[in-house]
């Protein structure tokens, strides 16, 4: 059957991706999701995502991405003085400043992990919320986040917003965390922030956003709807019950608020009333992009940015949104399989596999068959030919042109998972339900082996005897074609998200292990040099603390990992060590690369991204020296005997003087041996010792934990 519909021409202008790492071929200009907008004026603007910040000089057409160096790969937080000056907390715990609009950032100063918000109302005077340990705090700059003072702590109340109205006056609010029976919290200062008075208020409710006007006239956002303030917080009125999202206000009468499913709200009259809308563009829906934040910089053009690169813009008060992005297709695309340099597919949660044969520039849109729901997996065989399995149908569809026409069969199989042909002939693939599966002659008939239970997410064969099945709960190997499966103890590998060979005798697994409770879970990569004999884990440093992303390895050193939620992993040396780079802004749940440096990512929404550069980031300046961020250095002497020295740095932490620190030694099975230090210490260079006379020879790891910060490295005992 022909089914070749459209080509969709993806056109990219230069001033759009100024980055270096991972480029959007769709949607352009961005697929992240956008937060924290300030647009200056009606052309230029910034916002952030989770892992860049973006700016844009003609009104939201095309946005610029300046991405952060490997050290700051995560931002938690955007506040803009003005539009030079602004400051950027990353989930770290660093506070980082540009003085040129985003383009180039530096280091100021390293925070608790715990703010909640950072907000600056000029280049020197910041303000930072905390809550840790169930205990509200508010900290106060005057030096550009250099220092901070703390200036109110409260028991049991969750701050989450303030509003500064001048230099001296402002508002913040929050909740009580644990008795909802108990009043809401709205506190005043009236010197800038040194000193904080509560103001009593009758209300029971969780309030998240506060903005005021002046000194009377102020709004709070709760979870029931919002409120309305003329006497300075003393009385509150409802006003609108939506559960809302985002307010803001261009001038003292005219402002927007933005709520759930869509709802745009308008006032005139400084709130006393307002004109219920919503947000009409062909690109919201259901599983589509939702907004996340509107902004209007007069009282008819305004802005609004949300989840997978939507971008919109209105210039009638809001009656009629313009999309400023450009996609040619929303389907969820699952796994993307180049051929050679320029040929490629893409498929996904829809019937349509998309191809391009030109490096991803255009892309046509197939539909493999009209009976065609979700395809599961997809493999490519040689020549010209591909599958696709079809996960709810139990269908296979097969192609020996590049795609053109797709022939299909039913081999009695259900909810396929993944598939790998190791030539035009031999095939092997899982189901996610108690199903392996097996061709030796490019399809015309399967075996079928149903014992290998269920959650089976992987397959990898390295010829068409010996491979491994992955997935919850095991890991399996084969030598027999399939016909019998051994499994892994749980107890070295507990979820075998991902398998891959590098060799006959070196496979590396994603995935996780359990901890040495015996309940825990923690993300790990495993390496075998002996054929599956032993194993070695690598615990990496993630606060996703996820592992069920795509594994890829290009070649026999160079290696990429996706934690399955936001961040990516890079190995140079064959999986012995991992190092995190900038991953898409967007959720990835296929990756391909052709070699050590290009490389492919799809995932929500018809995300397709590129690099050239295995995915690195754009470097910005941080301006600081290694001793002023945290730092484990790897073990000396190493490989040693019986005793080694473990060296780390301890940056300045606000005004924390004694920094908790604990450093955790490991077997290789990630069973806890010891505790080698835990204690408070000073900011600066510190060294412990380690001796391991009592242990035996092999590979153990030592793990730093400190303020929230988890780094882990391997060393090697000899005797």
């Amino acid at each position: 059957m022909r089914k070749l519909l459209i080509v969709f021409f993806i056109i990219l202008p230069p001033s759009i991706f100024a980055q270096e790492g991972w480029v959007y071929l769709n949607p352009t200009p961005t697929a992240a999701s956008m937060f924290d907008l300030t647009m200056f004026t009606e052309s230029s603007g910034i916002c952030r995502s989770t892992n860049s910040i973006f700016r844009t000089y003609n009104g939201g057409l095309n946005w610029i991405e300046y991405n952060f160096s490997n050290s700051d790969l995560s931002v938690k937080n955007l506040s803009m003085a003005d539009s030079s000056k602004g400051y950027a907390y990353m989930t770290s715990g660093r506070l980082l400043k540009t003085t040129n609009g985003g383009k180039n950032w530096n280091f100021v100063s390293q925070l608790y992990l715990y703010y909640t918000k950072i907000k600056f109302i000029s280049e020197s005077v910041g303000y930072a919320l905390k809550f840790e340990n169930y205990i509200g705090k508010i900290y106060r700059t005057t030096d550009g986040g250099v220092s901070w003072n703390e200036t109110y702590s409260e028991s049991n109340i969750s701050l989450n917003d303030l509003s500064f109205v001048s230099s001296n006056v402002g508002f913040a609010v929050g909740y009580p965390w644990q008795n909802p029976s108990e009043h809401s919290k709205i506190l005043k200062t009236t010197n800038s922030g040194i000193t904080w008075d509560s103001i009593p208020n009758t209300l029971k409710l969780s309030l998240y956003r506060v903005m005021f006007l002046n000194e009377n006239l102020g709004f709070i956002c709760s979870n029931t709807g919002l409120l309305r303030t003329t006497n300075g917080g003393i009385n509150w009125q409802d006003t609108v019950k939506y559960s809302l999202i985002d307010l803001k206000f261009s001038n003292a009468n005219t402002g927007y608020f933005l709520a759930n499913d869509t709802i745009l709200g308008r006032t005139t009259n400084s709130g006393a009333n307002w004109t219920i809308s919503k947000i009409r563009n062909s690109t919201i829906g259901f599983y589509a992009p939702q907004p996340t934040q509107v902004y209007f910089i007069n009282q008819s053009t305004g802005f609004c940015i949300g989840t997978f690169g939507l971008n919109l813009r209105t210039t009638d008060n809001g009656t009629t949104w313009m999309n400023n992005n450009s996609s040619f297709t929303s389907d969820e695309l699952d796994d993307v399989i180049f051929k050679n340099n320029n040929t490629g597919f893409a498929m996904g949660w829809s019937p349509n596999i998309y191809k391009t044969t030109n490096a991803g520039t255009n892309w046509t849109k197939y539909m493999v068959g009209s009976t065609a729901t979700y395809f599961g997996a997809m493999a490519y065989a040689g020549g010209n030919t591909w599958y696709a399995g079809d996960f709810f149908n139990d269908l296979m569809y097969k192609t020996t042109n590049d795609g053109l026409n797709w022939s299909v069969s039913n081999p009695g199989f259900h909810q396929i998972t993944a598939m790998q042909f190791i030539n035009e002939n031999t095939g092997f693939g899982v189901c996610k339900y108690n199903a392996f599966f097996k061709t030796t002659n490019g399809g015309l008939n399967w075996y079928i082996n149903y014992s290998i239970g269920s959650q089976n997410w992987n397959v990898n064969f390295i010829d068409e005897n010996t491979g491994y099945v992955g997935g919850e709960w095991k890991l399996r190997k084969t030598t027999n074609g399939g016909a019998t499966f051994d499994t892994i103890p749980e107890s070295i590998i507990y979820r075998a998200w991902d398998v891959k060979f590098l060799s006959r005798d070196t496979i590396v697994v994603s995935g996780k292990s359990l901890d040495a409770s015996g309940f825990g879970e923690i993300p790990a990569i495993w390496k075998s040099t002996n054929s599956g004999v032993t194993w070695m884990p690598h615990y990496l440093n993630t606060s996703s603390n996820q592992m069920h992303g795509p594994l890829r390895f290009p070649n026999s050193k160079t290696g990429y990992v996706y934690d399955g939620l936001e961040y990516m992993y890079k190995t140079t040396d064959a999986g012995d060590s991992w190092f995190q780079i900038k991953a898409p802004d967007s959720h990835v749940y296929g990756m391909n690369f052709l070699n050590a440096e290009t490389g492919y990512a799809v995932g929500d929404y018809g995300m397709i991204a590129k690099t050239t550069d295995g995915g690195a980031s754009t470097f910005i300046n941080t301006n600081e020296s290694v001793a002023k961020s945290f730092s484990l250095y790897q073990n000396y002497p190493n490989p040693f005997n019986p005793s080694t020295k473990i060296k780390f740095d301890l940056p300045q932490n606000g005004n924390q003087n004694n920094i908790p620190v604990k450093i955790i030694i490991f077997d290789i099975l990630g069973r806890k041996l010891e505790t080698l230090l835990d204690e408070n210490l000073t900011a600066g260079v510190h060294e412990v010792s380690w001796n391991a006379s009592r242990y035996a020879a092999g590979v153990y790891f030592y793990m730093l934990l400190t303020d929230g910060i988890k780094e882990t490295k391997k060393m090697i005992l000899i005797k």
